[in-house]
């Protein structure tokens, strides 16, 4: 009797398995849970309105030369659509960035089955671990280009890596191309995806990807030159305004980066687990994937530690790189489990990473208060201490809501062409059509390229920061705004270095303002 013949492998699911539809339960609860708007998000949302209106992509109508002000150019031309529309565009921003979020959710279940674990636990706990993530929810809100541009890089890398042995290269040359113009430092982070599909190639001795990951890279680098071009030509400047103003090399920056990115490890142990768990049971088997996975994992990383981190809650800049943490953890789940033991074992490990993930985003910590103290980074002023990510969250939500009363108020009681300087610029900018003067520089040139700027400790993107005083010779309107509780002294407090005379308007009830608010308007007195 001859032998029987093995059986085949079982073909690998090419849709979106149900475990990933099942996770967007939790991933959609926590949205709603983390639900909120930045400041930063209505610097995007003014240059789409300014756009929709017919003044071009400019922060303040009529300035010479125009500022980019933004980084997110794609994203910016796509908010402008529904401005256009005469929609509410803090609305559709949240909705178009959640429903990116939800996609990454599939999309990752999707490669996970294919290059992890075709079903059982191991693949219900990897897409569990990719859809709790904490700084994944509150990043799928928030009015930014952030999970939309997060999206799109996997997109690129799934369509390169996500099928062994055949990689889809007009696809994934599109979807870079899409990167480019999302972000300005796209380029940056499909540098990574690239060098992960060249060492996958390698290891694997796949030259057909190699070609094609090469491809892709040409297809990123004419894109980047595309970009740039058309930037030296509408604004004069080969780089955006932000990037002068946030981007820097030194010590302190350097300092502030590690501090951000061990923030975040210390915060969300889950991630240093995910990094290390793949070394625990060394084998070939997903060895490319592992390689490239960990190389966009610490690349991202890296650059985080280069320019200096990021001020706002929850490792925004890291995000992008959180999608290959968790198919980092399924590879390490999925070797680990061998056996029954092996697969309790591993089980087990998926329910502490997640535990250990979700309870951080709501301030339940599992490592020691004095180790993520010693990490602080955002240096905001002499005596600031550390907080938590989710008290940053939650300080951001109160902050932010006072910004957008204060830009409401401004709205109802200043008049287009008159100016204010400020710090918070965006809800302020986008609620009234004041020429803003940005104290932080993100829309002003001038401030961006001081290059006297002093190197002290401050917070992320804050480093080229100027007193009100640096705007007096532009004779702004308003030296200062602020909203406060009805029956206060309005008189100007006695350190103004200017004269002023402050207006005091109460806020009606029926605009949707608390009871008892007023706009204080400090106005300038000009001699002449």
């Amino acid at each position: 009797m001859e032998p029987r013949a093995p059986a085949p492998p079982p073909p690998r699911s090419t849709g979106i398995p149900g475990v990933a539809w099942l996770a967007l339960v939790p991933f959609a609860a926590l949205v709603v849970a983390f639900a909120f708007l930045t400041d930063d998000g209505f610097i995007s949302f003014r240059y789409a309105k300014h756009l929709a209106a017919g003044h071009g992509l400019v922060f303040n109508v009529g300035e010479d030369p125009r500022v980019e002000g933004y980084s997110n150019l794609l994203w910016v031309l796509w908010l402008a659509v529904f401005e256009r529309a005469g929609l509410d565009v803090t609305v559709w921003a949240n909705t178009s960035s959640a429903l990116c979020g939800a996609a990454l959710v599939l999309v990752f279940g999707r490669l996970a089955a294919r290059r992890v674990a075709p079903g059982g636990p191991v693949l219900a706990a990897t897409v569990l671990f990719a859809a709790t993530l904490p700084p994944l929810a509150v990043w799928s809100t928030g009015g930014l280009a952030t999970m939309p541009f997060a999206l799109v890089v996997l997109l690129v890398f799934d369509a390169l890596l996500g099928e062994e042995g055949r990689p889809r290269t007009a696809r994934a040359a599109a979807l870079a191309v899409v990167a480019v113009l999302l972000r300005a430092d796209g380029f940056v982070w499909l540098g990574l995806v690239l060098a992960g599909g060249l060492i996958s190639a390698r290891v694997q001795r796949r030259p057909q990807l190699a070609r094609a990951t090469v491809a892709v890279g040409l297809a990123t680098a004419v894109a980047f030159l595309a970009v740039t071009g058309w930037r030296l030509a509408y604004y004069g400047d080969w780089q955006p305004n932000t990037a002068r103003v946030k981007v820097g090399m030194s010590a302190m920056t350097l300092e502030r980066g590690a501090k951000y990115v061990g923030t975040m490890l210390a915060t969300f142990p889950a991630l240093l687990v995910a990094l290390v768990l793949p070394l625990a049971r060394p084998g070939r088997p997903r060895c490319g994937l592992a390689l490239a996975s960990a190389g966009i994992a610490l690349g991202g990383m890296a650059y985080c530690v280069a320019v200096g981190g990021d001020y706002l809650t929850m490792g925004r800049f890291l995000v992008p790189a959180l999608p290959f943490f968790a198919l980092l953890l399924g590879v390490g789940l999925q070797r680990l489990a061998s056996g029954p033991a092996g697969r309790r074992a591993a089980l087990g490990l998926a329910g502490l990473c997640v535990a250990g993930s979700v309870l951080p985003g709501f301030g339940v910590h599992v490592t020691p208060l004095a180790l993520r103290e010693a990490l602080h980074f955002r240096w905001k002023r002499a005596n600031d201490k550390y907080q938590s990510e989710h008290r940053e969250w939650v300080g951001t939500v109160r902050v932010n809501a006072r910004r957008r009363e204060l830009g409401r108020a401004l709205g109802l009681f200043t008049q287009p062409g008159e100016s204010i300087v400020l710090k918070a610029v965006g809800a302020a900018g986008y609620y009234s059509e004041l020429f803003v003067h940005d104290q932080w520089g993100l829309v002003d040139r001038e401030v961006a390229l001081r290059a006297d700027t002093p190197r002290v400790r401050s917070s992320p993107g804050h480093d080229k920061g100027v007193e009100k005083e640096f705007f007096l010779p532009r004779r702004p309107t308003y030296y200062h705004a602020l909203v406060v509780d009805a029956g206060g002294d309005p008189r100007p407090p006695a350190d103004l270095t200017v004269p002023v005379v402050v207006e005091a308007h109460p806020l009606p009830v029926e605009q949707g303002f608390d009871p008892d608010r007023e706009l204080w308007l400090y106005r300038i007195v000009y001699d002449d």
